[in-house]
C-alpha cells in the first residue's frame, strides 16, 4: 500500500505517534510518505527513517495513494478536498477543543469584550466539530476520543501508543548525589499544567530534592537543569536517572512521556486524562485530579517519604511499559487501512 501522512508541521505535539507508525508500516513493506502543510524541517527528537517530503512534491502521490491520514482538523479538511482514489482517515490523538480555554482567547484578543470572545470560541468549536463530521475513517489514540466521536455518528478504531524498546529503556542515566531527583515536563500553555506544577512546588519552600525540567518551561520554574528539546537518547538518560516524573496536563491524549518514564524505571505522578487512563493505574503510577495543585503537592510529599512505595511503582511501571507494544498496535492499524479490521478497541 502507498500510505501518506499529512501533518500541520513536523514538530507538532504528538508527531512521534506518526513517526512510530510510519516507520513500522514501512518495515512491513508499505510505501510510506510523510508530508506537512508547513515546509519540512529537521526532526531532532525521533530518528525517523521515512524521509519527509514537501507538500508540492506529494501532489502526484496523493492521486495514486491507497490511504491518506490527516493528523489534525486543518489537515483533515485539506485531504477531504483532494481528488484521489485513496481512503481518507483522520488520526485523532487529542480532543482539540480542550486546547482553546477561555483564558487563551482572552490572551489572543486583548481588549475584546466577553461577547466577542464567546463568538470566537463558538466559531472554533464549530470548525472542529465540522472536522468530526467528514466522510472519512477515524482512528483515535484512546477510548475517550472514540466515545466522543460517537456523538458525531463516527465509529472510530482505537490504536493506542506503544513504547519503542530500542529507544526507551533503563539506561545508566546521569550520576547524582543523595537527593531525590524530580523531573517536570510542561509549558505555559493552559492545558500543559506548568502553573499547576509551580503552585504545587511552592509547598516545598525549602525542598530537599533536585529539580530538572523538560520542554518550554517558563523562567519562574527554578530548575537545577533544563532541556528544551532533548532527543530520545537524552530523554532516556534523564528519565533513567530521575526518581519521579511529574506531568500535569489537563488534556493529554497519548501520555507518551509517562509511558517512557515507566520504561526507564521512573515513578510517574500525573493527572487523569484520556491518555493516562489507557495504561496508568494506582499500581503503576500516582494519579491526581486535573488542576488540583494541593493534591499534587500532597502526593509528592508522600512519594518522597515512602521509598518502598516508589520501588513498587517502578516495578509495576516497568511491567506495564513492556506490554505497550508498537508492533501489535501497528499490525492492527495495517488491518484498518486494508479494510480488514472492524471498528472498536484493539
Amino acid at each position: 500500500m502507498k500510505i501518506i501522512y499529512v501533518l500541520p508541521n513536523l514538530k507538532v505535539s504528538g508527531a512521534v505517534v506518526v513517526y512510530e507508525q510510519a516507520d513500522r508500516l514501512n518495515e512491513l513493506g508499505h510505501d510510506v510518505r510523510i508530508t506537512s502543510l508547513d515546509e519540512p524541517v529537521d526532526v531532532n527528537l525521533y530518528p525517523l527513517k521515512v524521509n519527509p517530503q514537501r507538500l508540492q512534491d506529494s501532489l502526484e502521490d496523493f492521486k495514486t495513494a491507497d490511504a491518506i491520514i490527516a493528523m489534525n482538523a486543518v489537515c483533515a479538511f485539506y485531504i477531504n478536498d483532494l481528488e484521489t482514489q485513496a481512503k481518507k482517515y483522520y488520526l485523532l490523538i487529542n480532543e482539540e477543543f480542550k486546547f482553546y480555554p477561555k483564558e487563551l482567547f482572552k490572551a489572543k484578543y486583548k481588549g475584546v469584550d466577553d461577547d466577542r470572545i464567546v463568538i470566537e470560541r463558538d466559531s472554533q468549536k464549530k470548525y472542529l466539530e465540522s472536522s468530526y463530521n467528514l466522510k472519512m475513517g477515524y482512528i483515535t489514540s484512546n477510548d475517550d476520543l472514540a466515545e466522543m466521536l460517537k456523538q458525531f455518528n463516527q465509529k472510530a478504531s482505537v490504536v493506542p501508543i506503544g513504547v519503542n524498546s530500542k529507544l526507551i529503556y533503563p539506561d545508566l542515566g546521569i550520576p547524582k548525589g543523595d537527593k531525590l531527583r524530580i523531573v517536570i515536563e510542561g509549558a505555559p500553555l493552559p492545558w500543559k499544567g506548568i502553573k499547576v506544577i509551580n503552585r504545587a512546588l511552592t509547598e516545598f519552600l525549602h525542598h530537599d530534592f533536585e529539580l530538572w525540567s523538560i520542554g518550554d518551561c517558563p523562567s519562574f520554574i527554578k530548575s537545577n537543569k533544563h532541556w528544551k528539546s532533548p532527543d530520545f537518547k537524552t530523554v532516556r538518560k534523564i528519565l533513567s536517572s530521575a526518581d519521579i516524573l511529574i506531568r500535569a496536563y489537563s488534556e493529554d491524549g497519548i501520555a507518551e512521556i509517562q509511558a517512557w518514564a515507566m520504561a526507564c524505571g521512573c515513578v510517574v505522578l500525573t493527572t487523569e486524562t484520556s491518555g493516562t487512563k489507557m495504561f496508568c493505574n494506582n499500581k503503576n503510577s500516582v494519579i491526581v485530579k486535573v488542576d488540583d495543585y494541593k493534591q499534587l503537592a500532597e502526593e509528592l510529599k508522600l512519594l518522597m517519604k515512602d521509598k518502598v512505595r516508589r520501588e513498587e511503582l517502578v516495578r509495576n511501571g516497568l511491567e506495564t511499559a513492556n506490554k505497550l507494544s508498537w508492533k501489535s498496535s501497528v499490525k492492527v492499524l495495517e488491518s484498518i487501512l486494508k479494510g480488514r479490521k472492524p471498528h472498536g478497541r484493539i
